[in-house]
């Protein structure tokens, strides 16, 4: 069996880690989706756990795309190989991309959505219970009526 040329190496290195960029971009399309529906449940501790997976996946998308800059450059001036497995990858790369951008852009409507409720809900509480409550919905405590009164009034 021939060796490899490096040309054909670069254009493996660069599938494989298109690919792996692909499974890395649907599984935080996923987890966008988990922190919706934890958000929505007020599922702190979910909300924690996933915060640390998206941290982790995070590391891991600036790791592979290091990678993958450095064996684009590798291929020389002309950039990505013409090879069908990478060219197929990078496909795959773009369409899972775009599957989580649409999963973002969503998250970002219910974000915003439940900003507008919480402001409303201040606002709400404020005008029915005056400074009973912060504006966080916790009690303000006691205050003595008439302790700040001087004597005259």
């Amino acid at each position: 069996m021939a060796a490899a040329t490096p040309e054909a190496a670069v254009s493996a290195g660069l599938a494989s880690i298109l690919n792996a960029e692909a499974e890395l971009f649907d599984r935080l399309a996923a987890l966008a989706r988990e922190q919706r529906e934890a958000l929505l449940a007020a599922d702190r501790d979910l909300l924690e756990q996933l915060a640390a997976q998206a941290h982790t996946l995070g590391t891991r998308f600036t790791l592979l795309d290091a990678e993958r800059r450095r064996l684009e450059e590798e291929s020389g001036p002309q950039g990505v190989p013409a090879d069908e497995e990478a060219a197929a990858a990078r496909e795959r790369a773009v369409a899972a991309l775009r599957r989580l951008l649409e999963q973002a852009a969503l998250s970002g409507a219910v974000f915003a959505r439940l900003g507008d409720t919480v402001a409303v809900r201040q606002a709400a509480v404020s005008a029915l219970f005056g400074a009973s409550y912060l504006p966080d919905g916790r009690a303000a405590g006691l205050r003595g009526a008439g302790l700040a009164l001087s004597k005259e009034g």
